[in-house]
């Protein structure tokens, strides 16, 4: 699909500058990308496979995906051949991004909903409850309160760069990584109260932006990390002090 491609290029794109910053070839970094996602998937595969006669014919809701899944994206005619039968699949996600745009596809049977609405929905007659790690691992939880629980578990920062950058670097707009772990789906930077556009990689360890230009306010970009919403670290890029 057009829009998966185009997204697909922009994760390439800032995990190879994060490879530059980290002195690993951009090259290298891509192609571990690439096989981090089909790792990831090709786990999310074997489980649903495994678990097919438990899911067959049933309301699924799944919570914790994030990136490229078989639920990004899609009118669900994939999964209905994975699983064997059509399913009314509920995609729970903390807040809606490039891979999970709020709602449903035409003539689909996947519905992406914001996690606050998942057990306010779990009247659902017979409706079972998924719940995938960061590496597409993937367990049947005893129910929505428990998936909820679960999923998006907090996040540690273990380092973040650039700490400065030039003037014209501010200007301009800059790139800046984080590593640590549990730094998937869930866990956003935010600067000026506005979240950024996130790229996430090496299985929830490592995470991507760019800062817009002119992001600064007297002689620092202030930035925080949040988790589902609320901040769970505070920093600043200092401005005009790049070696």
């Amino acid at each position: 699909m057009p829009g998966r491609v185009d997204w697909v290029g922009a994760a390439l794109l800032a995990i190879a500058a994060a490879g530059a910053w980290m002195s690993h070839g951009a090259r290298s970094e891509a192609a571990r990308w690439y096989a981090e996602v089909a790792a990831y998937n090709r786990s999310i595969t074997a489980f649903l496979m495994q678990n097919s006669a438990a899911l067959e014919g049933r309301p699924v809701a799944v919570f914790g995906v994030g990136g490229l899944s078989p639920w990004s994206l899609s009118a669900g005619g994939y999964l209905t051949k994975l699983v064997g039968s059509p399913n009314a699949w509920q995609v729970f996600v903390p807040g809606a991004d490039a891979f999970y745009p709020l709602g449903r596809l035409a003539n689909g049977v996947i519905d992406v909903l914001p996690e606050s609405k998942a057990c306010a929905e779990a009247a659902t007659p017979g409706r079972v409850h998924l719940i995938f790690d960061p590496l597409g691992r993937g367990r049947l939880a005893t129910s929505c309160e428990d998936a909820l629980r679960s999923a998006y578990p907090p996040p540690t920062i273990d380092a973040w760069d650039p700490k400065a950058v030039s003037s014209a670097q501010a200007e301009a707009g800059f790139n800046m990584l984080f590593t640590g772990t549990n730094l998937g789906a869930g866990v956003d930077v935010s600067v000026g109260g506005k979240p950024l556009a996130m790229v996430r990689a090496k299985q929830g360890r490592l995470m991507t932006t760019t800062v817009p230009p002119g992001s600064d306010v007297q002689g620092l970009v202030r930035f925080s990390v949040d988790h589902r919403g609320k901040s769970v670290m505070h920093g600043e890029v200092k401005v005009g002090s790049a070696n």
